[in-house]
């Protein structure tokens, strides 16, 4: 319930908002409501915000309705491919994080930068997750760290910075005077040149 209140409501910290997912994690524990079908006091601020964010940007979205709404046409007992590209981004990205939170196996997320989100953390804790990125800075500011301390790390096309981190991540040290060192190698192979 509060992952799917991280995906409804925008990234935001206002109060508002803060207390508008408290509401709606509230409003949804309630499992026999469909979610076309929660209410509550409108008067209260945050149950009208959690209502008005739930219905205004998830129901209003053709396709996340139709997720959320039908029964259940998948299961994850075996891997789930979403190929979400040709969806309004904020769709892709809410849908992508609902199957993300519902996935119990490994996660392989080939444009992180675009779907993590910091509610992905736990999958790096558990050290389920492949995530794909173009550069570290893609990456939510809360999970570069932690993005880190994934045991294998390959950099292809890499930045210079992004090279040099993972070099020193790799132990390696550099040594500029000698064109063999496994330093200035590693960062030739992962920058590309």
């Amino acid at each position: 319930m509060r992952d799917f209140a991280d995906i409804a409501f925008p990234d935001k910290d206002l109060m508002t908002y803060m207390h508008g997912k408290r509401e709606l994690v509230k409003l949804l524990l309630d499992t026999s409501t469909p979610l076309t079908g929660l209410t509550g006091d409108t008067k209260n601020p945050a149950i009208a915000e959690a209502l008005a964010t739930t219905v205004e940007d998830v129901l209003l979205s053709p396709v996340l309705r139709r997720v959320l709404t039908r029964k259940p046409n998948f299961h994850f007992r075996r891997s789930v491919i979403a190929s979400l590209d040709s969806m309004y981004h904020e769709d892709a990205r809410k849908l992508a994080s609902m199957l993300i939170g519902q996935h119990q196996g490994h996660v392989i997320v080939p444009d992180f930068g675009f779907y993590g989100r910091p509610l992905h953390l736990s999958l790096i804790r558990q050290r389920r997750l492949t995530a794909g990125l173009n550069t570290l800075s893609e990456a939510p500011p809360t999970l570069q760290q932690p993005l880190l301390t994934i045991p294998q790390q390959f950099g292809a096309g890499c930045t210079y910075d992004d090279a040099v981190v993972l070099a020193k991540r790799a132990g390696l040290v550099p040594d500029y005077s000698r064109e063999d060192n496994p330093y200035n190698r590693f960062i030739r192979e992962a920058v590309g040149g």
